[in-house]
């Protein structure tokens, strides 16, 4: 509380204006009424006085009223054109278990910039890596890198799939592989369960498909 005043002196009666004051005057009056009530460093900067004129049509009274106002700067809140985003990388080699890195990208930026970061922290190559969306233990969306970052939600699960052979292929394709289990013991319903995982398929070299799989 800036208010220098620590009892607050109450008065209710208004300011007359018995017309014989000049608006000077008045105004130095209504500010010094003000300020029994409110005193502060921002008002002695920032503050002032409206003053207000009416006058009657048919006896052509004259009343003034003087309000107090405080200057208002808008002042806009700091924002970060960062987000920090957990992912989880599943590595080509099925002896490294999959790891969690949360990394700092720039909301503006496309997924070709999550990779480069998620590939310097994991000290992996950038280019051999598929960002996708893991939702109910099924991939639900595949991202490319011209994608942008702003396109991930606040809880959106994000995974990266290491593939080094995918810098050799000239044109492939990812496939989506899920585990499934039954819905219960006696069931012929299955749902999908587990981490799921990605095949890609080489389909550059003359219709022979090569096929790939993240463990």
């Amino acid at each position: 509380d800036l208010n220098r005043l620590k009892k607050k002196e109450y008065d209710p009666n208004p300011l007359d204006d018995d017309g014989k004051m000049s608006d000077a005057e008045m105004a130095v009056k209504a500010m010094q009424k003000h300020k029994k009530r409110h005193d502060s460093a921002i008002l002695d900067n920032m503050g002032g006085m409206f003053r207000s004129k009416v006058v009657c049509p048919k006896c052509k009274t004259i009343s003034r009223k003087f309000d107090p106002f405080l200057l208002t700067i808008p002042v806009p809140l700091p924002t970060s054109d960062n987000k920090k985003q957990v992912v989880t990388l599943v590595f080509n080699s099925p002896e490294a278990s999959p790891c969690k890195y949360q990394v700092d990208v720039s909301k503006s930026g496309q997924i070709s910039d999550l990779k480069e970061a998620v590939g310097n922290l994991a000290k992996v190559d950038p280019e051999t890596l598929i960002i996708a969306e893991v939702f109910s233990a099924k991939i639900y969306k595949k991202y490319r890198d011209s994608e942008s970052i702003s396109s991930i939600m606040e809880r959106d699960v994000i995974f990266a799939y290491e593939f080094p052979e995918i810098k050799e292929y000239k044109e492939w394709i990812a496939v989506s592989v899920h585990q499934m289990k039954k819905a219960y013991a006696e069931s012929y319903d299955h749902r999908e369960c587990g981490t799921p995982s990605l095949v890609v398929l080489d389909t550059s070299a003359g219709g022979e498909i090569k096929a790939s799989t993240a463990q």
